[in-house]
């Protein structure tokens, strides 16, 4: 079933997504263990802050392929670096009674945005 206006089946779509963010995983794996946590951060920081600013230029200027491809990249990137990277973190610097709640905290960011994200697709319009 597609959707209107969208170039390919979303089933299609998010099993792009998910391939390419186990991929990433396992890419980011051997990276942090090669290079340490501190380049993957900083490299990976550095991708999200050009992704970002490409995916709102790229939406200032109704060029919707753009947007889908760093969107593509943000995924990728942060599933190789901030993703695995932050829940390490929190379990080697935090005391196992506060492990729990930053994982709620998480959690409830992922809700959060479960909810704000239909909003943010109408606020895209049709592209």
């Amino acid at each position: 079933m597609k959707e209107e206006g969208a170039p390919i089946n979303v089933l299609v779509g998010l099993l792009l997504i998910n391939f390419a963010n186990a991929t990433a995983t396992l890419g980011g794996a051997f990276f942090v263990n090669k290079f340490g946590q501190k380049p993957a951060l900083v490299c990976g920081l550095s991708i999200l802050t050009i992704c970002w600013i490409v995916i709102i230029v790229g939406n200032i200027l109704k060029q919707s392929y753009v947007v889908m491809v760093f969107i593509m990249l943000f995924c990728v990137t942060y599933q190789m670096t901030m993703g695995p990277i932050g829940f390490v973190h929190i379990l080697e610097t935090c005391h196992p009674s506060l492990i729990g709640f930053h994982y709620f905290l998480i959690l409830s960011n992922i809700i959060a945005l479960s909810f704000v994200a239909q909003w943010i697709r109408e606020s895209f319009g049709n592209t």
